[in-house]
């Protein structure tokens, strides 16, 4: 066969004093394997690729390390071994920016054997942070990190060193690039938000910034919010509620209503900022809007008096089942205060038949229920009729379970019904 005359010219080729042949016979070893397994682990080839790793010309070297990759592979490829894996580090500048990646990528799977080492192996690497191709800045910092996972001081320190390459690599015109680089920043920054707290204007959305990145800056925004630059944060988000994407207005309305969850100190301008949407009159913004000040006043209660007189304007307006939730809720928690509370109630019971969303129905029991306890005259007999409007919907069970049990607990204790409702 092939092989028996294939064995003899590998044998010689890879201890032939032209680097042209070593490095092609270290790419024959893995032709070799794939053809005959058993004559290359009779041959011991394993043995003879590991002393090609140290090979004085790169390109050998780099072609027994893709093969011994290939050999491996079952194994997760090349064991990370100390004598293999540092004298490639100590030459890596020598290998092009793509064979620079795979030994970085053998190298993130190494773990020194003490701080002394792992310092001069980044020491060594550091020039590599500053290099034209980002392929070979993103397989060093995934070095930096796995390097110092279990060290959190060092970690800290390190994220803070990364932090001015990828903002660099994050404002290329590529937006392929662009996502890669922000997308591996949004995961530092929910490690270590304060150190990119200063730089948030890195991550504003640029009007010609596809949806994709658009969305994940937004994110960061709100992973960086603080009281030094929550004021600022909330009013760049406000601008983007004209966007033509429907999606990222809604998506900065909800950073919103992070925001000013997570920091008190700016709830009450973005309450403000937020019932001025409401003005746009246009449907999906005000339907987002309402889903966020219902999580706003979850978390802040004693602020209803600033937001229900502006909603009343558009609660009989809103479309979407998300928004309409949102507002069924808050007719229920704070309908003592909306004077058409019960007939916007009314209006929704009516059509119960017409409601497809499962959410929306069981909001409007569970607000019925409340408004009742409120305003008893006014809802008596409109929560007789959404209750036995619901208990006969055999479609969705769980509505059906949830009025069988508000009826049962009216009939067992109205007063006790009360208490757990309003609980």
């Amino acid at each position: 066969t092939i092989v028996e005359y294939v064995v003899p010219l590998l044998r010689s080729g890879i201890k032939d004093s032209s680097s042209y042949v070593r490095k092609t016979a270290a790419m024959g070893l893995a032709r070799l394997y794939r053809i005959s397994p058993e004559t290359y682990n009779a041959g011991r080839w394993t043995q003879a690729l590991h002393s090609m790793l140290t090979d004085r010309e790169p390109a050998v070297a780099i072609n027994a390390l893709n093969t011994l990759n290939e050999v491996e592979e079952e194994n997760g490829g090349v064991k990370p071994e100390a004598k293999t894996v540092v004298p490639l580090l100590k030459r890596v500048r020598e290998f092009n920016e793509w064979n620079q990646c795979t030994i970085l990528a053998l190298a993130a799977t190494y773990q020194p054997s003490n701080q002394q080492e792992m310092f001069g192996i980044m020491n060594h690497l550091d020039p590599l942070l500053k290099h034209s191709n980002c392929a070979v800045v993103l397989a060093t910092t995934k070095v930096y990190l796995n390097f110092t996972r279990n060290l959190p001081k060092v970690h800290f320190s390190v994220i803070q060193r990364l932090k001015v390459p990828l903002l660099t690599l994050m404002s290329s015109s590529s937006e392929e690039l662009s996502f890669t680089v922000i997308s591996h920043l949004k995961i530092l920054v929910s490690r270590a938000p304060d150190i990119f707290a200063d730089d948030h204007k890195h991550f504003y959305c640029r009007y010609n910034d596809p949806a994709c990145i658009k969305k994940i800056k937004q994110d960061v925004l709100v992973e960086i919010g603080s009281g030094k630059n929550a004021s600022e944060l909330i009013n760049e988000l406000s601008e983007y509620i004209t966007d033509v994407s429907p999606e990222i207005a809604r998506q900065a309305i909800r950073s919103i209503g992070k925001i000013s969850v997570k920091i008190e100190d700016v709830v009450d301008e973005g309450i403000e900022l937020l019932l001025s949407f409401l003005d746009l009159g246009t449907d999906y913004v005000t339907a987002e809007t309402c889903v966020v000040l219902m999580d706003i006043l979850r978390k802040f209660p004693d602020r209803y008096e600033d937001v229900i007189p502006s909603l009343q304007k558009v609660l009989q307006t809103v479309d979407a089942s998300e928004g309409r939730c949102a507002v069924v809720w808050l007719i229920g928690e704070y309908g003592e205060t909306i004077d058409d509370a019960p007939y916007i109630l009314e209006t929704l019971i009516d059509n119960y038949n017409d409601e497809q969303s499962s959410t929306v129905r069981t909001e409007l029991l569970t607000a019925t229920m409340k408004l009742f306890f409120k305003r008893p005259p006014e809802l008596q007999k409109m929560l007789g009729r959404l209750l036995d409007q619901a208990i006969s919907d055999s479609n969705q069970v769980d509505v059906r379970d949830q009025a069988l049990f508000y009826y049962r607990l009216l009939r067992h204790d109205p007063h006790e019904a009360a208490r757990i409702v309003n609980c």
